[in-house]
């Protein structure tokens, strides 16, 4: 992908070196690695250090990466790290920054953002960084809420966090990006007065030391993600109760997870959850203009299937087709895709996720065409039909696609995994499920949005 990690720290040694923090990409892995380059020549050639690859992660934002680093004062170096661990990583180096040693975790609590160290002139140290926010202190990802803490010993020790900026989660916002106060820049204009910057946010702010213990930013009030007011060119996942909130049952649907992962990519697109229980291919097209088209979506997942298939055995006289045949299926597909397109989205076919029986399911579906004795008697007989439609659409319509059904049954085919690992209740993805769903929607929606 066209991405690399932020270059932004760089110091001259009380020698006159020069030491500047860079990465590189890992392969194979994909992932970042920290390397360090010196120039004792001011510039005019450079000698590169070790990796420091910490091992972990498989995907262009992963590893150790946006580092900082500063002199400590018996003339060795002291680098911190972005990593995607919940802490900063760290590294010494004791021969001016060529060879480097002690990688592992800091004591710093971090979300997957990069941190700045600076010198003051009283000689402590400031960092500023994301730390994890204090109204979501499980949050590995947001960047609402930037800190500041000080060292009084290079670095072995800090002080506790003071958040002295904040851009709380509002995705109703006009400006793009309004979850984020990150890339910190520190200047100290003169003993006591800091001058700060963010890439991310444009904030620009000068506070003085000595005001820091005078109040604090409140935490703010969660705002709940089904009442969030959308902006144009958003993320719309757009199905039924495999998609929509489950709230009670499902801790994290696909489309909360997927808001996640895109910002931790560093992505600022907002992700709507459009998903209704219940609903067929009819039921979104009766709804897809209003619920979606009007708030100009850029791109447009779509998941339907399960409802349009399923043969209502248990009713009086029972049913003995689908809901919504195949071939209207079909042609609600294809004109829901034309739809988005017509409004200049982009669009990603999902296939459903498979079924299976429980209890309940066979009490009220135990019935032909379904086969209660076999472990995929309540999907193989009917739904793998109409997924089949999905996925040939997809390739004759050339959309974005995504198989969440075969990415389950290969987590199934697993030894000591089944596919009840993946399902609440037999129908419904459980969180695990959801965290697959989002895993397979995140790189397909870069595809999109290139």
């Amino acid at each position: 992908q066209p991405w690399c990690g932020c270059i932004h720290s760089m110091i001259e040694t009380r020698s006159g070196r020069i030491v500047l923090v860079g990465q590189e990409i890992i392969y194979p892995g994909w992932r970042h690695a920290t390397v360090m380059f010196v120039s004792d020549d001011e510039g005019v050639t450079w000698k590169r250090s070790n990796v420091l690859d910490y091992g972990e992660g498989h995907h262009d934002h992963a590893g150790s990466i946006e580092g900082s680093v500063i002199e400590r004062a018996d003339g060795s170096l002291y680098l911190l790290m972005r990593t995607e661990a919940g802490v900063l990583f760290e590294a010494t180096s004791s021969d001016g920054g060529l060879t480097w040693e002690n990688l592992g975790p800091s004591k710093v609590r971090s979300v997957t953002c990069c941190p700045q160290m600076g010198r003051l002139t009283d000689g402590r140290v400031a960092l500023l960084w994301n730390h994890p926010p204090r109204h979501q202190p499980d949050n590995a990802h947001s960047r609402e809420e930037l800190s500041l803490a000080f060292s009084e010993d290079d670095g072995k020790t800090w002080s506790t966090p003071i958040v002295i900026a904040a851009r709380y989660d509002d995705p109703g916002g006009k400006e793009a990006g309004n979850r984020r106060v990150s890339y910190p820049y520190l200047y100290e204009r003169k003993p006591g007065d800091l001058w700060i910057t963010t890439m991310q946010g444009s904030l620009r702010m000068r506070i003085a030391l000595a005001d820091l213990d005078k109040g604090e930013i409140p935490v703010p009030k969660l705002v709940a993600a089904a009442e969030v007011k959308p902006v144009p060119n958003g993320l719309w996942m757009f199905g039924d109760s495999t998609t929509a909130f489950r709230p009670g049952a499902v801790e994290k649907v696909y489309s909360v997870r997927l808001q996640e992962l895109l910002l931790r990519m560093g992505s600022s697109l907002n992700v709507y959850n459009a998903g209704k229980g219940g609903n067929t291919t009819r039921d979104a097209l009766a709804r897809f203009e209003r619920d979606v088209l009007s708030q100009q979506p850029r791109v447009v997942v779509m998941q339907f299937g399960i409802n349009d298939a399923a043969v209502d055995v248990w009713k009086t006289p029972p049913a003995a087709d689908s809901r919504v045949p195949i071939a209207e299926y079909e042609k609600n597909l294809r004109t829901l895709v034309g739809m988005a397109r017509e409004r200049k989205a982009k669009v990603i076919l999902m296939t459903t996720n498979p079924l299976r029986w429980t209890g309940r399911l066979k009490d009220l579906y135990g019935k032909p065409p379904y086969d209660p004795g076999a472990e995929d008697g309540f999907d193989a007989p009917v739904l793998a039909k109409y997924n089949e439609v999905i996925r040939r659409l997809a390739k004759e319509l050339g959309t974005g696609f995504v198989d969440v059904r075969a990415a389950f049954e290969a987590y199934a085919a697993e030894s000591g995994h089944a596919m009840d690992d993946l399902l609440l209740d037999g129908m419904h993805p459980n969180d695990k499920g959801h965290a697959i769903v989002a895993d397979l929607l995140a790189p397909a929606i870069r595809d999109q949005v290139r």
